[in-house]
């Protein structure tokens, strides 16, 4: 997967590639403007890869509707911008 921001000359992601099996993990860690948080954006499918296609089960994340898509991944950005609710509710998306 590769993603290149508009206006941008050089892609930020280039050549991403892995695979997690059912209950593996994953953590990133590197300094600030790495690209941790396109790439977190691009795996829950807010962001749409330029090439390539991250994927859930086998689905491309960012062809999910946003709704349907809410239901079945959470994800809580560093910007922290919370609904009416707890947390807990913020991240289930109320239901």
């Amino acid at each position: 997967m590769t993603f290149r921001p508009q206006g941008r000359d050089a892609p930020v992601l280039s050549r991403i590639s892995f695979k997690l099996a059912p209950g593996e993990a994953l953590g990133l860690i590197g300094p600030s403007e790495a690209g941790k948080t396109t790439l977190a954006r691009v795996m829950v499918g807010s962001l749409a890869p330029t090439m390539g296609a991250a994927r859930l089960d086998g689905v491309d994340m960012a062809k999910w509707d946003a709704a349907d898509r809410g239901r079945h991944v959470g994800y809580l950005p560093q910007d922290i911008e919370l609904f009416t609710g707890t947390v807990r509710d913020n991240i289930a998306r109320m239901a």
